[in-house]
């Protein structure tokens, strides 16, 4: 069969319309989609294409469709419902789900061309990956204590005021084992041979307090009782060594995961901070767990310190949420409810439960429940998750009466590489399945079932350049859909997208970085990037809206399977007290994807605007932002309304 620029549109409404149907006159089924008793005309490439049902016999019910041909032919299709005749891009018909064509049929047969519903087109009716993971929305970050293991040891400098000056020739560092001199020497270099007040031995010592701690050497650094004589300074190095760890506080069963992390930081040899931070940063990442430290030397044993560890638990953590991010499709206002049980056992457990729904409780529906656990001693973590949603989506899409289901379960093995205060790396592995239909009454409309493995590394790490304090973080991940477990065939025509693989590859990533210009201005960026191997169903797709990047459009306005989208932040505060504090902010988005299947096309979105965040006694957060689109998602549709969005967060 000749292939032309929609021949495979062509292909696949022959082949229903054949073995669905046995006779022209009733047929069941088009491009994956079940219809009953409804004539259909479509016109493609100058090609009309007719299936008749029995009421083709009315003359009034049909009328020709116009051919189109030309370039236009290429990027249009007209369809013909009941005797009315529209026509839309591909790219319009996809942004619907265009595996299943009914959908946007119907659409464009209620509503044509009326530049007045331009502005609302409809996104896809099936929820997002956002929409259905509310737990990865609302996460909560690992709660760390300043303590004297984050900074090195000092001590009153007695030198500190005085001003008298000598030449300084030499510095010798006495106890000094775990540095060498060479290693030692920048603390002094710059210094010598030239005349300096006594008080620059506080600064030298201070300096070498800096080393040992850059090398995750643990020491006191001291200026013992001397006479300075031909300039030659001495400074003593008091190595610590742990030599006992004390853990305090009734937090059940816990407690022995805890001293699982705990004795791996003992040690023989000097004091290893970068081993020692580790295993109290993986003891406080278990769910529920504060842990406030405290080094005391060991009286009458030079250089021995305890480690005391005082450890308390949340039992619960509860989270609540409203915003009108949504899109009518689904909301667009939305709540959604968290409740974390922590710590019940020895595994260092989480138990979370979340529930998201519309306001109106039809459009959308979503219950989550999530598990965790902490094996072994080095931080090993399991995760799994099951996501269940059903939908009945409104806006322009409501009269069509469509049901949407969705469950998705998701389960990961992830490991810290690196486990620092200010550096780390992980890697995670794991699989996703998910299950998703569009139903139009009894008929299914489409159907996706996926079965992806996946491996990600994500790191962050905090510095400074210069007296500019610096963050980053970001994630790779490589995904690959396989041919297990009732996985959907490549191309099979109850597919939500055209020609879509379900067992494409993936490659994501995505970069935050921020800068602390001062004490009150930050300025930040935030990138996220996908490409695939071939056509994905809508869930794989990369997509931008006010769940992702792209403030002020829908959800999901647009998707493809490459796509890179940017937001850009510049922040103001935070005002006010520990009581209530508010930063204001002004922001960039932009964004753009490209589609790899039949009649997909480059889309892009970008938008301004600004607001304030309002945080009030450390649990409650206020967002408030004002977005302006700038550009229309679709071409001749217009481009939407400027949009106030509103985002409560509370958390106990």
């Amino acid at each position: 069969m000749a292939r032309g620029p929609q021949g495979p549109v062509i292909a696949k409404m022959r082949a229903v319309s054949a073995v669905h149907s046995p006779s022209l006159s009733a047929p069941k089924t088009l491009c994956g989609l079940h219809v009953p008793d409804a004539p259909q005309f479509a016109s493609v490439d100058g090609k009309t294409t007719s299936v008749e049902s029995r009421e083709a016999t009315d003359p009034e019910a049909r009328r020709p469709v116009r051919p189109i041909r030309g370039t236009q032919a290429r990027r249009r299709i007209v369809w013909n419902i009941r005797g009315i005749s529209v026509a839309g891009s591909c790219k319009q018909a996809r942004a619907l789900g265009s595996g299943a064509l009914l959908a946007p049929m119907l659409f464009w047969s209620c509503v044509g061309a009326d530049a007045a519903l331009a502005q609302d087109f409809p996104r896809n009716p099936l929820p997002t990956r956002e929409e259905l993971d509310p737990a990865r929305r609302t996460e909560t970050s690992t709660r760390v204590r300043a303590n004297p293991l984050f900074s090195p040891l000092r001590a009153p400098c007695a030198f500190a005021e005085m001003e008298q000056r000598f030449k300084l020739t030499s510095v010798e560092f006495l106890g000094a084992t775990a540095l060498t001199a060479r290693q030692l020497a920048p603390a002094y270099q710059d210094l010598l041979n030239s005349e300096v007040p006594l008080s620059a031995a506080c600064e030298i010592r201070d300096r070498a307090a800096a080393l040992f701690f850059r090398e995750g050497i643990l020491a006191r650094v001291e200026i013992p009782r001397q006479e300075i004589t031909d300039g030659k300074l001495t400074i003593e190095v008091i190595e610590a060594h742990l030599s006992d760890v004390r853990v305090s506080g009734d937090v059940g069963p816990v407690r022995r995961k805890i001293e699982q992390y705990i004795n791996k930081a003992r040690s023989d040899g000097p004091f290893d901070l970068d081993k020692v931070q580790r295993y109290l940063l993986l003891a406080s990442d278990i769910p529920g767990v504060r842990i406030t430290t405290t080094i005391r030397p060991i009286t009458g044993q030079r250089g021995a310190v305890a480690l005391e560890i005082e450890v308390t638990r949340d039992l619960l953590d509860t989270t609540f949420n409203i915003h009108n991010l949504a899109s009518e499709t689904s909301g667009p206002w939305t709540a959604l409810a968290r409740v974390d049980v922590n710590s019940l056992t020895a595994f260092g457990d989480r138990t979370s439960i979340s529930a998201y729904a519309s306001r109106d409780l039809k459009k959308q529906r979503v219950i989550q429940f999530a598990q965790e656990g902490r094996f072994g001693s080095q931080g090993l973590v399991a995760r799994t998750s099951l996501s269940y949603a059903e939908g009945h989506p409104g806006g322009l899409l409501g009269f069509l009466g469509l049901n949407t289901q969705s469950i998705v379960s998701s389960t990961e093995l992830s490991y810290p590489i690196v486990r620092k205060r200010r550096e780390n790396l992980t890697l995670a592995n794991g699989l996703e399945m998910a299950n998703q239909k569009t139903r139009f009454g009894e008929f299914t409309v489409s159907e996706d079932r996926i079965r992806v493995a996946f491996a990600r590394l994500q790191g962050n790490v905090s510095d400074a350049i210069g007296t500019v304090p610096i963050s980053a973080a970001g994630s790779i991940e490589v995904r690959k859909g396989l041919d297990i477990l009732n996985a959907s065939d490549p191309g099979a025509i109850e597919l939500s997208r055209f020609d879509a693989d379900p067992r494409a590859g993936v490659v994501r990533a995505n970069l935050f970085a921020q800068a602390q210009l001062s004490p009150v201005v930050s300025v930040s960026i935030r990138t996220e990037a996908q490409t695939a191997t071939g056509p994905l169903v809508s869930y794989e797709e990369i997509s931008a809206g006010n769940f992702t990047i792209g403030r002020g459009y829908d959800a999901g306005v647009i998707s493809g399977e490459r796509g890179v989208a940017s937001a850009f932040e510049i922040t103001m505060g935070p005002f006010g007290n520990k009581t209530a504090s508010a930063s204001l902010f002004a922001f960039l988005d932009a964004a753009r994807v490209d589609n790899f299947d039949l009649g997909g096309e480059s889309a892009s979105v970008k938008s301004v605007g600004g607001g304030f965040r309002a945080v009030v006694l450390g649990s409650a957060t206020l967002d408030v932002t004002m977005a302006v689109p700038l550009t229309e998602p679709f071409r001749g549709f217009g481009k939407p309304d400027p949009r106030v969005l509103v985002n409560l967060t509370t958390r106990f």
